[in-house]
C-alpha cells in the first residue's frame, strides 16, 4: 500500500523556542507561543516524511509462505529461518538420493542403489544369459572338436590377369602386379612377425603352381608358373596367411 507524504507544516513560519528546556519543556508559568506549535508540527511532518521516503514495508506486504510468486514481496523472518534450518548442504546427500526412484535390472537382478547386488556368473556362481561368445572366447565360436582352431591373419582371392581385380579379401589393402605372373599382396595391418604360414593357390590349367618370392610383416610376394616353367598370369589366385 503506497503512503503519501505529508505537506510540511509551517515550513517558513516562526519557531520561537525562548525559555524552552529540552529536558523539562517550557516553564509552567509560561505558555508556549503559537510559533512553538508551528515548529513542533513541522518537525513531526519532516520525520514522518523521512519514514515514507525510506520505502518501509507494511505488515500486510510481508509473505509468510513459500508458494507466492511475487518478486516485489518480502519474505518473513520465520520463513527465512525455516529455509536456513532445512537447506541441503552442497556436499550433503538428499534423503531420496539413497536409492533410485525407479529400480533398474542389471544382469537379471533388480538394482535400486540401496545395496550391492550379486550377478550370477560375475561375482557369484551362475551364468549370464548373453548372446556373445564370452564363454568360448579362447577359441572360435564356429570351432568343433578338441583340437585348437585359429583364424587367418589375412586372405584374398583375385583375378591376376591384366589389371588386378580383388574378388574378396580380409586385411588386404591392395595387390601390386610386378610383372607377368608376379604379385605382391599388401596388408592393411602389419602382422606381428614374418614367421607366418602362407598358402597360395593358382586355379589355372593343369600343372600350374605358385612360388614364394619374399615376405615381410606388411606384404607377401609370389609368382605363378605353368607346366612349361614360365611365369603366367592367372584369372583366379588365392592367398591365405596364418599365424
Amino acid at each position: 500500500m503506497a503512503i503519501e507524504k505529508l505537506t510540511e507544516f509551517a515550513k517558513t513560519g516562526q519557531k520561537n523556542t525562548d525559555d524552552l528546556n529540552l529536558t523539562d519543556g517550557f516553564p509552567v508559568s509560561k505558555k508556549p507561543a503559537r510559533q512553538w506549535f508551528n515548529y513542533l508540527f513541522n518537525m513531526l511532518s519532516l520525520k514522518i516524511n523521512e519514514i515514507i521516503e525510506s520505502d518501509p514495508v507494511t505488515r500486510s506486504e510481508i509473505i509468510d509462505n513459500l508458494t507466492t510468486n511475487d518478486a516485489t514481496k518480502p519474505l518473513s523472518a520465520k520463513q527465512g529461518k525455516d529455509l536456513q534450518d532445512n537447506k541441503l548442504d552442497k556436499n550433503a546427500n538428499a534423503v531420496s538420493a539413497s536409492k533410485l526412484q525407479t529400480a533398474r535390472t542389471i544382469g537379471g537382478v533388480s538394482f535400486d542403489g540401496s545395496a550391492n547386488i550379486n550377478l550370477p556368473g560375475v561375482n557369484t556362481v551362475g551364468n549370464q544369459n548373453t548372446s556373445g561368445n564370452a564363454a568360448t572366447a579362447t577359441k572360435l565360436s564356429t570351432a568343433s572338436g578338441n583340437a585348437p582352431s585359429f583364424s587367418a591373419r589375412a586372405w584374398v582371392n583375385f583375378n591376376g590377369s591384366g589389371t588386378v581385380a580383388i574378388n574378396g579379401s580380409g586385411n588386404v589393402a591392395s595387390i601390386t602386379r610386378l610383372g607377368v605372373g608376379h604379385y605382391r599382396v599388401n596388408f592393411i595391418t602389419a602382422l606381428p612377425s614374418a614367421n607366418y604360414a602362407a598358402v597360395s593357390l593358382c586355379q589355372e590349367t593343369a600343372n600350374a603352381f605358385t612360388m614364394e618370392v619374399s615376405r615381410t610383416t606388411s606384404s607377401f610376394t609370389f609368382i605363378t608358373k605353368g607346366d612349361d616353367a614360365g611365369q603366367r598370369d592367372s584369372t583366379s589366385l588365392s592367398l591365405i596367411i596364418m599365424e
